[in-house]
């Protein structure tokens, strides 16, 4: 990506930057998540209501606040390109989605 949107050296600097501020959080919550799924997986065999809404709103909480952060590194990062790597981006994210969509409509 760096190389098609031909980022300047401060650019991927502050990218880099970006990216490494939240990585810590970012990993201990893909960490906890784990955790919760393996523990809503045990659940089967010995149901707690109560016990797996608890675990299903932490899991909600912890999704929630990584939605927010991709966002947000999103945001971000689309701050610091000029006006062609903008659109170069938007361009690469629309021939994501295309491929995605393909994919996903040969499952059904």
């Amino acid at each position: 990506m760096a190389e098609r949107l031909d980022l300047s050296d401060q650019q991927r600097q502050d990218i880099e930057e970006i990216m490494q501020a939240g990585a810590d959080q970012v990993e201990a919550d893909r960490a906890r998540m784990e955790e919760l799924r393996a523990a809503m997986h045990e659940l089967v065999a010995d149901f707690d209501a109560g016990e797996a809404q608890q675990l299903a709103d932490e899991m909600g909480e912890i999704s929630a606040r990584m939605s927010y952060q991709r966002v947000e590194n999103r945001a971000a990062v689309y701050q610091l390109l000029d006006e062609n790597q903008r659109a170069e981006l938007e361009s690469m994210q629309e021939q994501k989605q295309e491929r995605s969509g393909k994919r996903h409509s040969r499952k059904r």
